[in-house]
């Protein structure tokens, strides 16, 4: 993968593969699809915001690029109202086919098939980054969804302390070209860039969560990728120990060479709905 430092943004663009609807259908493609999504009973990353921040939520709680759709089931199994969306069609079918009873639909993430307001929590996993023209037409429609005090848990590829301090070392690419456009993958964002962007729609932090510092590590310093790359598959540190010891790697790298951050955001009342605002504390 070609790496760009775009300082004019001060984001990575990342240059390889472009991330379109048929990429993604050939990527999720699954053997016994229904086995893989009913095995995700059980998610804390998911569960652990959910649970803190809508705990008895009966409302629509929405993942909008939901691939293959474990989440979804993982908080529909967990007594929530969840909707799964995405634009790689091959991929719903196949879901619909393989879990009916969960409710998973085809649209593009901006033009959601939701009326203002009625969606009570937003997911977002790794989606926002792949927009070569940017996300802000993405950002608008969370804004036009989520209900006011609902919330929105948004992550994505970051400028990590390890990224920033390569671009200080001026260890990225800074030009490329016309034709790059056309394998474009991803970008690594500039967090308080996001953060600016999502407060000006009226959206407040509640939490932030560095993450995936094994992957942040391998795809940054190549003397280590080849070995971190068999512990990030799992194909070695298989035992319960080797589990914990891999667990406390992750995240003791996260501090320095998170791959990506995870924001908990919720969206402001407005201010005809004093009530709602001295909930939000």
């Amino acid at each position: 993968m070609k790496r760009v430092y775009l300082r004019r943004t001060n984001c990575l663009a990342i240059f390889g593969q472009k991330a379109d609807s048929q990429y993604w259908d050939q990527h999720w493609r699954t053997h016994n699809l229904r086995k893989f999504i009913t095995s995700y009973k059980r998610n804390d990353f998911i569960m652990r915001p959910l649970r803190r921040y809508l705990p008895d939520e009966k409302g629509v709680v929405l993942e909008a690029g939901c691939g293959r759709a474990q989440n979804v089931y993982c908080m529909k199994h967990n007594g929530y109202n969840a909707i799964g969306v995405d634009f790689a069609e091959d991929t719903v079918r196949a879901v619909n086919e393989a879990v009916p009873e969960l409710d998973v639909r085809t649209c593009d993430i901006r033009d959601l098939p939701f009326k203002d307001g009625e969606v009570a929590g937003y997911w977002s996993l790794g989606v926002i980054e792949h927009y070569w023209s940017g996300y802000e037409e993405i950002l608008d429609e969370m804004e036009r969804v989520v209900r006011r005090t609902g919330f929105l848990f948004l992550s994505f590829p970051y400028m990590s302390p390890l990224r920033r301090l390569k671009v200080l070392l001026d260890r990225y690419e800074t030009r490329y070209t016309q034709g790059d456009n056309d394998i474009f993958y991803e970008y690594c964002l500039d967090h308080r860039q996001v953060l600016n962007e999502l407060a000006e729609r009226g959206f407040v932090l509640r939490e932030k969560k560095p993450y995936d510092g094994i992957k942040g590590l391998k795809d940054e310093v190549s003397l280590f990728r080849p070995l971190l790359q068999q512990i990030y598959d799992g194909k070695i540190c298989k035992g319960k120990m080797s589990r914990k010891i891999v667990a406390f790697l992750n995240k003791m790298l996260e501090l320095f060479c998170a791959h990506g951050i995870l924001f908990v955001m919720q969206r402001a009342p407005t201010m005809s709905e004093p009530g709602e605002a001295n909930r939000l504390g």
